[in-house]
């Protein structure tokens, strides 16, 4: 772009009648592509607004005579069930309240989030600055609720080292998981393996789990994609190859470019899940799922997730708007961040896993506060908030410019 060699997309996309693209994106996700005060590129794959929620032993929360848990004093007691009531009948000590896969906080939602605690993030504080999230005092509440936790063996110890959510999700040995909500699509394997090794049991999605204090949230997403088209000013005609790009992204095309034609090159079984009649090779040699990289669908077009599971991420776009309010989503990583961020992760994962797995005390999460400030914190805190600033700015900007180029 900076060298000349894009096509300003605004004049093409002007003179598409209801396009395909602009009732699919919202600004949000269009911003990203705002440079120069036009937009030179499309969003490819962009998230749902929120993919993950809460999921809980239906049966064992039957088993165990008690509905679903909505505050956390009522989560907590389910998890402790999980371990201490023998919900598989199997008369051994093999079960657990919660678990899941390493390597990201947000696994750890319905504890986090209920306190309004947001580890991985920049976060909106009380007087509108910009803070990370993990450096609040709330956080000190949510770990040393896990901590009381891990002591009574909640956590299915994995969590801390291993990536094996799916596996333990196909076990059926632990009560809780915070996790994608497409896991309960038919066609996962994990799922049908679930119901192989537990033929009664069920998982659910509940709510999120309201916190002291009421908050509750699902995860949000950003709302932006990772990677992104263009039209090169070689093109010997950009109008029509927008034209066909916004053909690409309806709903029927996504359906026929990844999938094919129903009866011929897939079917849809009772349960919901999504199946190819013809082999792989003869799906590459038609091309199917060329191009569904571009706009990649995530609503009801998105035929591989059963009716259920598109209902849940309607319900999780919802629920998951209270974290969206505090979260303060940074559409660039600052050179600060690069240059202290890996640090002050590794910092915080240090502090934050050995204060639940009981290696260090509660209140050490103070010292972790003073480093965190001392090992570039202070600079990181401080560009954000100009960062947030600009791209504030940036985005007002865009939303009027928007309204005037295709209103």
């Amino acid at each position: 772009m900076e060298d000349g060699l894009l096509t300003d997309l605004v004049p093409l996309l002007s003179n598409i009648e209801d396009s395909n693209i602009l009732s699919y994106y919202d600004e949000w996700a269009m911003f990203p592509t705002y440079t120069n005060g036009s937009i030179y590129s499309i969003p490819g794959d962009v998230a749902e607004v929120s993919c993950m929620g809460t999921f809980v032993r239906k049966d064992w929360l039957e088993k165990f005579g008690m509905e679903e848990p909505k505050t956390m004093d009522e989560y907590v007691d389910y998890l402790l069930a999980c371990v201490n009531n023998d919900p598989d009948g199997n008369g051994e000590a093999d079960t657990y309240g919660f678990g899941g896969d390493n390597g990201d906080w947000k696994y750890f939602a319905p504890f986090l989030y209920s306190y309004k605690a947001d580890v991985n993030h920049f976060v909106k504080a009380d007087d509108g600055t910009i803070v990370h999230g993990s450096t609040q005092p709330q956080v000190k509440e949510a770990l040393a609720l896990m901590a009381e936790l891990y002591q009574k063996g909640v956590f299915e110890p994995s969590i801390f080292s291993a990536s094996e959510g799916e596996t333990l999700f196909a076990e059926g040995k632990v009560g809780s998981f915070y996790r994608y909500l497409s896991s309960l699509n038919p066609s996962q394997q994990y799922l049908q393996s679930f119901y192989q090794n537990n033929p009664d049991g069920e998982y659910e999605v509940i709510e999120p789990i309201q916190g002291p204090d009421g908050f509750s949230s699902d995860e949000r997403e950003n709302g932006t994609g990772w990677c992104s088209y263009a039209i090169t000013n070689n093109c010997e005609n950009p109008q029509r190859v927008m034209e066909i790009m916004d053909e690409i992204a309806s709903g029927e095309m996504f359906i026929m470019n990844k999938w094919g034609v129903e009866g011929e090159t897939y079917e849809l079984t009772e349960d919901g899940a999504v199946n190819f009649i013809v082999d792989e090779t003869k799906r590459n040699e038609m091309g199917l799922s060329t191009f569904t990289g571009f706009v990649n669908r995530k609503d009801a077009y998105n035929i591989q997730n059963s009716k259920e599971v598109n209902e849940l991420f309607a319900r999780a776009a919802k629920t998951s708007l209270p974290l969206n309010e505090y979260r303060a989503v940074l559409g660039t990583t600052g050179d600060c961040w690069k240059e202290y961020g890996a640090e002050l992760d590794k910092l915080r994962d240090e502090y934050f896993y050995g204060i639940i797995m009981g290696e260090r005390p509660v209140d050490d999460f103070d010292e972790y506060v003073e480093l965190f400030y001392a090992h570039g914190g202070k600079e990181v805190e401080e560009e954000a908030n100009r960062m947030y600033a600009e791209q504030d700015a940036s985005y007002q900007e865009f939303c009027q410019r928007y309204q005037e180029w295709f209103q």
